[in-house]
């Protein structure tokens, strides 16, 4: 092996030193070649420029031999030699034509040509002359003839002889300079030679570094691959080695991994049924507090309507309030199953945002009242009316907020903001704000207020009660309508509660309410004490073109009155003022003769009653409800301006919906109906009749479903209030059993009435042929409200057979 790479290395050493012979050949070869190339353009250089010189020095001698043989011709006496002179003159012209004829074929210079081209203009010139003078001398005429040649022919050969002098000394000029490149070239010829020996040589000695280098590393690469190749063979045997006790722990693992999957599996079977047990158990739960609830809630209901004392009133209140926030307890604690579940669900209705906040207001105002808490709600000019979304979910979270200000405000108001922003052409978002002058929150607890079952005071003794899950549903909710719920605090100054929701837009006409210029030209006096109450009725009267003066107090009031001379139009008093209520305030302006004529409207709270006395009720026009509604307020100031609804039209033919009295329910001379109730709990249908009495109508009683189904075929009911859960066949059974066996008969128009409220059971209902779905404790306004769908159904129908 040694000898071969020996031997490998010779032949190395070998190939470059013939490489660089070789490359030194060559180099001498190109030199060589060069040298014989110049060699002979100098030798063709200096042939040319000798031929020249000669042709050159021949004309010289033939035009002095040309000069001379006229000046004999002048001096010979004897007529035979001047007869030779002049024969030898006319010969040496040929001579001079035909050696001037040579020049002109070489490759002249620019200058030898333009000489050449004057010495032939000019001979042509004096030819006529030189024939004068030749016969002037062949008649004797000597001296003609001298004449002519001093005066005309020396100056030509002067100026000949002296052009050809000049021609000589360049051509001996450039013979030189030839000669010198001639040798310049050689000596760069020679000197190129040894360069190119030099360069040669230094090539050759950087291969046979290159060579050895080249030789050496690949000695060295062999000997450190094949130390590799015996290193890797030993890494290999280790790595087998490993691979198979690799392969033992994975065979071990596979096993285990086995075992667990079917763990899992097991697992999530188990959690399946555990989640479906919950759903079940919540259903369940929610069916059997809602049925007791129901009765409770439906009693005290009815039973507040009726004659009771103040101490009965108060009893009833207090169970009825009981059973609200029992009630509220359970729908908290469903909608974070549902949501949980993922199976939370809203719908997307027209509504008008100025009722769906209102009427959150209106909950909450008897537990606001109770605390001598202030109400107000504010709308933005650009806020539309009409929007598009689950108004139902939207008056849940502001409830919950508004529930939880008043539960941590003590003193003072609560101020409800509402503004818009437009996203799109076909979206808005709206920004609910509720701020309260309550206790405030610390900045290390706000975090934490959003959070499952967390609550500010989570102490034995906390003060304030709750499940800890409104925060956290109304986060859910808001996000789920496309937008987010914080809150900014300062503790001991208040917190504001905001949430943003995208809705809908909707195109619809303006309510007359909120049309603008109603009442132009019309003064109006406010006294309020609280700034924001006035702030918010200026808004109101500003946009119906109303002026507006504001006092603060009821002192100040007769000082507004004298300062405008009693140029009034209205007066809006706050029943509830520091130093002298609004009684006090009406029974003063009400003696004065300036301002009897003068319409009061008075802003009462909720709860308030002295107003409500005969005697009083004579010293203003009438009387609106605080937290004050706009449709309230307008419909206050017609009734103050003695204004009738057609009048109003008159001002906005075009778009104007009448007043209606709210609350109104359909009756049985309205709308006949018969209806058949099966329900199963003796509680339940007592208050069901109750509630069907209230709103006008009558029913029979189906105690499970296979009653219902029995009763129904023998005689036909117009709509049929089913529970769902009863003995012997259930709602959604007999309501299939109505639809697929008896459908020869009349089409009963059959509403879903159930204490379960899990997500999907509307649905469920539907499917199973119900038409209608009103969740128990059953409120008398819902319940109206679908029997008044069914009315209209049935007229549909009929109107089509």
């Amino acid at each position: 092996m040694k000898i071969l790479k020996k031997l490998n290395s010779q032949w190395l050493v070998a190939g470059g030193v013939i490489t660089v012979l070789t490359l030194l050949v060559v180099l001498t070869v190109m030199a060589l070649s060069r040298l014989d190339i110049i060699h002979n353009q100098m030798r063709n250089v200096v042939t040319k420029t000798y031929v020249k010189s000669e042709l050159l020095n021949a004309l010289h001698r033939i035009s002095m031999q040309r000069l001379f043989n006229l000046q004999g011709m002048l001096i010979v006496d004897d007529p035979f030699n001047r007869e030779k002179l002049y024969q030898d003159f006319i010969f040496l012209a040929s001579e001079f034509l035909t050696v001037r004829q040579d020049l002109f074929k070489l490759n002249l210079s620019e200058r030898e040509r333009e000489y050449l081209d004057q010495t032939r203009e000019a001979s042509q010139e004096s030819s006529k002359i030189r024939q004068e003078i030749a016969q002037l001398i062949v008649a004797e005429q000597l001296e003609d003839a001298r004449s002519l040649i001093h005066d005309k022919i020396m100056p030509y050969y002067m100026k000949s002889f002296g052009g050809l002098q000049e021609l000589l000394l360049f051509q001996k000029e450039s013979k030189r300079i030839s000669e010198g490149q001639a040798n310049d070239a050689y000596l760069d010829t020679q000197l190129l030679l040894a360069s190119s020996g030099g360069i040669a040589l230094f090539i050759g000695i950087i291969v046979s570094i290159v060579v050895l280098r080249e030789n050496r590393r690949t000695y060295t690469a062999k000997n450190q691959a094949e130390a590799l190749a015996e290193y890797r063979e030993e890494v290999l045997d280790a790595m087998n080695e490993e691979l198979a006790a690799r392969n033992e722990e994975l065979s071990i693992l596979n096993k285990n991994l086995k075992t667990t999957i079917r763990d899992l599996k097991s697992a999530k079977y188990n959690a399946e049924i555990a989640t479906r047990t919950k759903g079940e158990f919540l259903a369940n739960m929610s069916h059997e507090i809602r049925t007791p609830l129901n009765g409770i809630i439906g009693i005290t209901s009815l039973l507040e309507e009726t004659s009771l004392s103040s101490v009965q009133k108060d009893y009833v209140q207090t169970i009825k309030g009981s059973g609200d926030i029992l009630l509220s307890l359970i729908n908290d604690i469903l909608d974070f199953s549902k949501m949980e579940a993922g199976k939370l669900q809203l719908e997307n209705n027209p509504f008008s945002i100025y009722e769906c906040v209102e009427s959150g207001l209106d909950l909450i105002a008897a537990r606001a009242a109770s605390k001598n808490l202030e109400l107000l709600t504010s709308f933005s000019p650009d806020l539309p009316e009409k929007v598009s979304g689950d108004v139902t979910r939207i008056r849940q979270i502001l409830v919950n907020l508004l529930s939880n200000a008043v539960k941590f405000t003590e003193t003072g108001e609560i101020h409800v903001k509402v503004s818009a922003e437009i996203i799109s052409d076909e979206k808005i978002a709206i920004t609910i704000s509720v701020k309260d002058t309550g206790m405030g929150i610390p900045k290390s607890r706000i975090q934490m207020l959003f959070e499952a079952f967390n609550q500010l005071d989570s102490s034995t003794t906390r003060k304030f009660g709750g499940t800890g899950l409104g925060l956290s549903i109304s986060k859910e909710l808001s996000q789920l309508m496309g937008g987010a719920l914080w809150v900014e605090s300062e503790e001991g100054k208040g917190s504001t509660f905001s949430y943003k929701i995208v809705v809908g837009k909707i195109l619809s006409e303006t309510s007359i309410y909120l049309q603008s210029n109603l009442f132009n030209q019309k003064r109006v006096l406010i006294a309020d004490d609280n700034s924001n109450t006035c702030d918010i009725l200026h808004q109101y009267f500003n946009l119906w073109g109303m002026e507006t003066c504001i006092s603060h107090s009821a002192n100040n009031v007769r000082i507004m009155l004298e300062k405008n001379n009693y140029q009034f139009d209205l007066i809006v008093i706050d029943m509830e003022m520091g130093g002298m209520n609004g009684i006090l305030l009406c029974q003063q302006l009400h003696s004065l003769p300036e301002t009897q004529h003068i319409p009061i409207l008075l802003m009462v709270s909720f709860g308030s009653i002295a107003w409500q006395d005969e005697e009083n009720r004579v010293l203003f026009k009438t009387y609106i409800h605080k937290p004050i509604k706009i449709k309230n307020l307008y419909e206050c100031i017609c009734e103050c301006f003695d204004h009738s609804i057609e009048k109003v039209k008159n001002i906005h033919p075009q778009s104007i919906e009448s007043i209606q009295t709210t609350g109104a329910t359909p009756t049985k001379e309205q709308k006949p109906l018969r209806i058949l109730l099966a329900e199963d709990n003796l509680v339940n249908q007592k208050v069901a009749l109750l509630l069907l009495q209230k709103i006008g109508y009558r029913a029979d009683i189906a105690n499970n479903g296979a009653e219902a189904v029995n009763i129904f075929v023998n005689q036909q009911y117009d709509v049929i209030l089913m529970d769902m859960q009863m003995p012997k066949m259930d709602g959604i059974e007999a309501t299939q059993k109505i639809r697929q066996e008896y459908q020869n008969l009349p089409r009963p128009y059959i509403i879903a009435m159930t204490a379960h409220a899990m997500a999907g059971y509307r649905e469920t209902c539907i499917e199973a042929g119900m038409d209608d779905y009103v969740t128990k404790p059953v409120n008398r306004d819902a319940l109206a409200e679908a029997l008044q769908r069914a009315a209209t159904a049935i007229e549909e129908r009929n109107a089509k057979s």
